[in-house]
């Protein structure tokens, strides 16, 4: 019989041995089917198209170089960069991205003017307070895109391969795999995939996105949809985080340095989605953001408006395709509004 000692010995290398190739299997399925658009397999479609690195190749590849910006998050990327030109003159790009931190804001600006040298003069920017919430990490698909992690990172590539390797090994990830694999198996992978026009606007893959008017089942939709939005961005959370805050006023000392005007709105939400943070207390943060972002862009020269309140701008709650995505028409709306607020009207043809 084997000593006690040399059983346990044996029975730990055996132990680790089935840790560490349950880990390894979890990481080569990770890569292989790459759920979020990581790695470059392609052979699988992507859960999460990596947006980051499609804007940022797209931007490089507008000629000549955009003069305005359209910022935000994914609440964003259906804002037209062809209404503001109508009413600026100006040649617009749409870099919205999603769960864009004050970081990628700053990031963004700066690859513009710094790296491509875009005579940027105007900037239309959608606020979501969530921007300001250091619960939500800046999204995985900007920390594994040096092109990014390079204005908000010590070490630009390193953290880039870094992230590219921590996240490979993640439960996350792995559940997001075998939804891939899923969706390929039943045929449905192909549903998924968002396209850009050259000017950067999502034409979106989303039911109802492009549709003249909402899904039938919208109320639906945001009550259902509310306190997972609750729970996935605001749960706990009451503070404008300081880091966030020290990106976001290096973002407006670059614009006024630049003399790059801000016309800047908080995002609407839909009607029923600001009822029900009312129940749930998070009113509170924000109106701490809105009273933030206003005194810090008016200080910079910029033109802010709070939109949050879709009856302040002639909304239509009818327009969403959930609690906080609006569709064209309503996007359209809300950009005119807050230009002819701001004393412009638009350009007549031929001027």
């Amino acid at each position: 019989m084997l000593p006690d000692e040399w059983k346990k010995s044996t029975f730990v290398v055996f132990f680790a041995a089935v840790i560490f190739g349950a880990v390894l299997a979890a990481g080569i399925i990770n890569y292989v089917v790459d759920p979020y658009d990581l790695y470059g397999v392609n052979l699988f479609a992507p859960i999460e198209v990596n947006q980051y690195e499609a804007k940022l190749d797209l931007f490089r590849a507008y000629e000549p170089p955009p003069s305005s910006l359209i910022l935000g998050n994914s609440r964003v990327k259906a804002f037209d960069p062809e209404v503001v030109t109508s009413y600026t003159g100006t040649k617009c790009f749409n870099w919205g991205l999603g769960f864009a931190s004050t970081e990628v804001l700053l990031a963004e600006l700066k690859i513009a003017l710094d790296e491509e040298h875009a005579p940027i003069e105007l900037i239309v920017l959608g606020i979501d307070p969530i921007m300001f919430n250091s619960n939500i990490e800046i999204p995985k698909q900007a920390r594994v895109e040096s092109g990014y992690t390079r204005y908000f990172a010590p070490n630009p590539v390193l953290t880039a391969n870094w992230e590219r390797m921590s996240v490979l090994f993640t439960m996350d990830q792995l559940k997001m795999s075998f939804a891939a694999i899923f969706r390929k198996i039943s045929g449905k992978e192909r549903l998924i995939e968002p396209e850009y026009r050259a000017d950067g606007l999502t034409i979106f893959a989303i039911r109802h996105m492009n549709d003249i008017q909402g899904p039938p089942d919208l109320n639906e939709i945001v009550t259902e949809g509310a306190p997972k939005y609750f729970e996935n961005t605001l749960a706990g959370w009451t503070e404008l985080d300081p880091e966030r805050m020290k990106a976001w006023e290096e973002f407006l000392d670059l614009c006024v340095e630049k003399n790059i005007i801000i016309y800047a709105f908080m995002n609407p939400m839909h009607p029923l989605l600001w009822d029900l943070l009312g129940e749930y207390g998070s009113q509170d943060i924000f109106l701490k953001s809105n009273e933030y972002c206003e005194r810090t862009i008016t200080e910079a020269g910029g033109v802010f408006r709070n939109y949050s309140d879709i009856t302040t701008w002639g909304g239509d709650p009818n327009l969403f395709n959930d609690e906080v995505h609006m569709l064209p028409r309503n996007t359209s709306k809300l950009m005119q509004a807050l230009f002819t607020s701001a004393g412009l009207e638009p350009i007549e043809q031929g001027e």
